[in-house]
């Protein structure tokens, strides 16, 4: 509903820089606060021009949304005159989140919907559609917003774009390694060098040994089963379920890894429905994909990664709760990785596929990790990376160096 403008101190701009282009045109001035976004919205624009392609108009209510954004601060000036400009509009007061400040993480913005007897825009009228096109764009670079503001062929280079707040994750897969004393030195090691407390930080345990080393390891570090069923009991000799996961006090499991799809026969389908009902119980839920040597060779690679995340897919409905490991198998643990660039390329694409078939909105907040020969040496680099949000290690987790991987970003 509409609220005073004198109310407002704070003006948050949904995808654009457009307001500060406005205040330069009209000799005014707004000063950007911070990057945010506003939970349960969604983006809506009712025209069909191309020429709007990427542009925002409006924004509408829908509780499995995020909307981001820029935070400014305006005085009453401002505020006059940007509701004049806004005439087919009527502001509204919402939360926003700000994932850049700690100390300050919501605050009370003004923003503004459109009016429901208001047309968008006339689809002929070309030039201020084009300049509208043109600020957005420009804006959206200024200020690092998602990529999905920007038409493909003004997208930003790798490396310039943010990460939208996607907290870094790296797990640790330990395999069928270890042993209680081994354990325990690893746990010592975890426990008595810093970690970056801005990366998450998740170790894969053998089963046998997830209740002990639950129990003695830090609760800032999480503890994953490197496998589980699809049903909660029975008569599945060998297999483990959720809830005894769940029930020895670790969070995650990590499902579809290359050696359970290509050593023990796994299938997608398998896979789909084990995450499914991990999911269903509670865990989170490393969902591992990747290609095999022949395939790259043969210029599957996107099929192949397409083809496994869209069957995971239809057995997710909340990705908050899912981190996707892309693994090209080819790499693990053969001493091969993949460079930055090819590391960076498969994961833009698999953020692209998020933005067409799932949303825009879970394509820029799911962390898309990278595993394949991940070592001390590599790290920095693969992290730099702009769409590579952590990494799920084998080999080098068992040793000294795997504290520097979980620092690679510092």
């Amino acid at each position: 509903m509409p609220t005073a403008a004198k109310q407002f101190v704070y003006y948050f701009c949904y995808g654009s820089n457009l307001l500060i282009q406005r205040m330069k045109i009209n000799n005014k001035s707004a000063m950007k606060h911070a990057n945010g976004l506003l939970n349960e919205f969604r983006l809506s624009f009712a025209g069909n021009s191309q020429l709007w392609q990427g542009a925002t108009a409006n924004i509408v209510p829908d509780s499995n949304s995020i909307v981001y954004g820029v935070v400014y601060t305006l005085d009453k000036d401002d505020i006059d005159n940007l509701d004049r400009q806004e005439s087919g509009y009527e502001p509204i007061e919402v939360n926003i989140k700000l994932y850049e400040i700690n100390d300050q993480p919501m605050i009370k913005c003004r923003t503004y919907v459109q009016k429901s007897n208001y047309a968008n825009v006339n689809v002929n009228e070309s030039i201020p559609s084009r300049l509208y096109k043109e600020i957005i764009i420009k804006g959206a670079k200024e200020n690092n917003l998602p990529e999905n503001y920007i038409e493909n062929s003004t997208k930003q280079s790798g490396k310039n774009r943010s990460k939208m707040g996607r907290k870094f994750f790296v797990g640790g897969n330990w395999k069928m390694n270890g042993s209680r004393a081994t354990n325990d030195d690893l746990i010592k090691i975890l426990t008595n060098t810093p970690l970056d407390p801005n990366t998450e930080v998740v170790v894969g345990v053998p089963s046998i040994y997830l209740a002990d080393v639950r129990h003695k390891l830090s609760k800032s570090i999480g503890v994953a089963a490197q496998n589980c069923y699809k049903v909660a009991k029975g008569a599945f000799t060998g297999e483990i379920s959720p809830a005894m996961i769940k029930d020895v006090g670790a969070e995650w499991v990590i499902l579809g890894h290359s050696e359970r799809r290509n050593v023990f026969g796994e299938n997608d389908q398998l896979i789909g429905e084990k995450v499914e009902h991990a999911l269903n119980e509670g865990l989170n839920v490393i969902a591992c994909i990747g290609e095999l040597f022949e395939e790259r060779e043969a210029g599957k690679t996107t099929e192949v990664v397409f083809r496994q995340t869209q069957v995971i897919s239809k057995h997710v409905k909340d990705w908050s709760k899912v981190v996707l490991a892309y693994e090209p198998v080819w790499a693990i643990g053969t001493g091969k990785t993949a460079s930055p660039q090819q590391a960076q390329e498969v994961h833009q694409q698999l953020r692209q596929w998020f933005s067409t078939n799932i949303s825009p909105q879970i394509a820029e907040t799911i962390r898309i990790i990278y595993g394949g020969s991940v070592t001390a040496s590599n790290a920095k680099e693969l992290a730099s990376q702009a769409d590579v949000d952590g990494f799920l290690v084998g080999g080098a987790s068992l040793k000294p160096e795997f504290v520097q991987i979980v620092n690679a970003r510092q």
